[in-house]
């Protein structure tokens, strides 16, 4: 495992941000996907003396249309190839992305720990005007083109799950998950594994799930957030109040090989942090690497 973080490689302050904090890799947040912006960045991390762990999501308005099964899809398919190819002669190893034209969920905001603001996340929804079975026929045809372009680009792609949902699609769920992989078994195919996924379950059944897709070599990355569930929906609350939970999550990272970035995700919302949370992702970053001196 590597401890990483996920910034926009163009602000200064953020790759000091990340030097300071000691991480070990960074996820780059880019606008823009051209050949010279993509080159910019890894050499900006580089330079700082960071590895580029890999691109962080293709936004999904550059394949809306691939989503939808509309007109023009092939195009933008064929543009998300050339940002493959370009990242592989840029040796960036990881690319996410998501299958969806909605927000993650709607949140609200509550009082959480020492007054800090917590977000309150209900179920995300599907794509509009998308049927479920129509996803997976559009997601499957856009895999069949892109997959080959990954695997001889050297560039592997990454779903990044995210909340639990109940929305059309049925892809952020563990039975998806295991659909997707089943529709598209390259092994330049993989997860980016968002721990919101985990709200509600047991802690055996976490690890459970970590070791079943461990052990397939599906998991290339992973976000590391503590989402409790409530009467309300999906609370956002601090790392350190499910300590053995996520203790006992990256125990089961080691058992089964995991060497890719781990980076914390938003947390509550401190007093005078920033829009991006830079108090938050400190604070998860170093709890992060005290339990991993822990299982060392």
């Amino acid at each position: 495992m590597q401890l990483a973080l996920t910034l926009d490689p163009f602000q200064d302050a953020n790759l000091l941000f990340a030097q300071q904090l000691g991480a070990d890799q960074v996820m780059a947040d880019v606008s823009g996907w051209d050949a010279d912006t993509l080159s910019a960045a890894c050499n900006r991390i580089r330079q700082g003396g960071l590895q580029v762990a890999g691109v962080e999501s293709l936004p999904p308005s550059l394949y809306a249309r691939a989503i939808a099964g509309e007109t023009g899809r092939d195009e933008e398919i064929a543009e998300v190839c050339r940002i493959i190819a370009d990242l592989g002669r840029l040796r960036v190893p990881l690319l996410g992305y998501r299958w969806t034209l909605a927000a993650e969920g709607d949140a609200a905001s509550v009082p959480g720990r020492g007054g800090t603001t917590s977000a309150v996340y209900t179920a995300g929804g599907g794509s509009a005007d998308v049927a479920a079975g129509q996803l997976w026929q559009t997601l499957a045809y856009f895999l069949q083109r892109v997959l080959p372009a990954a695997e001889r680009a050297g560039v592997r792609m990454a779903y990044q799950a995210g909340l639990p949902t109940t929305g059309a699609e049925g892809l952020d769920s563990v039975a998806g998950l295991e659909r997707l992989f089943a529709l598209a078994p390259s092994a330049s195919h993989g997860l980016d594994l968002d721990h919101g996924l985990f709200a509600g379950m047991s802690d055996d059944e976490m690890v459970s799930v970590i070791r079943h897709w461990g052990q397939q070599q599906r998991i290339f990355a992973v976000r590391v957030r503590y989402l409790d569930r409530t009467a309300d929906g999906l609370q956002e609350r601090f790392l350190d109040e499910n300590r053995l939970a996520l203790f006992r999550a990256l125990q089961a990272y080691q058992a089964v090989g995991f060497t890719g970035p781990l980076r914390p995700a938003r947390s509550p919302e401190m007093d005078d942090d920033t829009s991006w949370g830079h108090k938050g992702r400190a604070f998860g970053l170093g709890y992060l690497r005290a339990l991993f001196q822990a299982i060392a």
